[in-house]
């Protein structure tokens, strides 16, 4: 059953403590994905990235979640690997703020990177740049495939609501 739940579903196990609490209360869904605004508005206007696009990479990668691990060691709201964090100055993976800033500061340079390419900038943010420049594109990498629609997906219905 865990199996079938997305990346970011897996990272989000809670646990009903009173009966009389309801899945939504719990998960507070209606706080969730603004608890992290100010930041995400602070870290979009300092490098220039929509903050929709920064909402959705942090829901496909964490589903707003901290202090979530991967499997790969990728760590936080925006899946900081250990070396990137450290080439993005950031010393807390764990931090809201300083995980936010330097992901977002690590996509910029990733669009910079790939010319305002959004499909090879999540590709290298998901995969990593020396395989997107390997293959010239997205890599045939399902897992990266699956990563770019989700966040795409994300984008559209953020862009969706904040008009």
């Amino acid at each position: 059953m865990l199996e079938s739940r997305t990346p970011e579903e897996k990272n989000n196990i809670n646990i009903i403590s009173k009966p009389e609490e309801t899945w939504k209360e719990v998960l507070n869904i209606d706080t969730k994905e603004n608890k992290f605004d100010k930041i995400i508005d602070e870290a979009s206007s300092k490098f220039g990235v929509p903050r929709e696009l920064i909402k959705a990479v942090i829901k496909a990668e964490s589903n707003f979640n901290p202090i979530a691990i991967s499997p790969k060691n990728a760590m936080g709201l925006m899946q900081l690997i250990p070396s990137t964090a450290k080439e993005m100055g950031v010393e807390d993976v764990f931090d809201p703020y300083q995980n936010i800033i330097g992901g977002t500061k690590y996509l910029k340079m990733l669009l910079d990177r790939y010319n305002g390419n959004l499909f090879l900038a999540l590709s290298a943010y998901n995969a990593g740049p020396d395989r997107v420049d390997k293959t010239g594109g997205i890599p045939n990498i399902e897992e990266t495939q699956n990563y770019v629609d989700r966040v795409l997906k994300f984008y559209k219905e953020y862009s969706q609501k904040s008009k």
